[in-house]
């Protein structure tokens, strides 16, 4: 039920101008060249498949990984 709620003020926000869909900001984002790097522990522990993630995924990584990729980028961590 909790759950439920949040999913209510969140559509709710968005409906009202609030808040963006993921899917813009996601978009806006790709826009403008950042990369979405998918955590594969996290796919590991949901049970989620890389063919099941969205298109604008760039790649699934480990933390070593991911951070010697990144070394010299700006990083919004999520």
């Amino acid at each position: 039920k909790e759950g439920e709620n949040h999913k209510r003020v969140i559509e709710n926000s968005i409906e009202k101008g609030h808040m963006q869909k993921i899917s813009d900001l996601l978009s806006q984002n790709k826009q403008i060249g950042a990369k979405l790097y998918i955590c594969v522990s996290s796919m590991a522990l949901l049970n989620i498949a890389r063919d099941e993630l969205i298109a604008e995924v760039d790649e699934s990584a480990g933390i070593a990984t991911f951070l010697t990729q990144i070394e010299e980028d700006q990083v919004l961590f999520i």
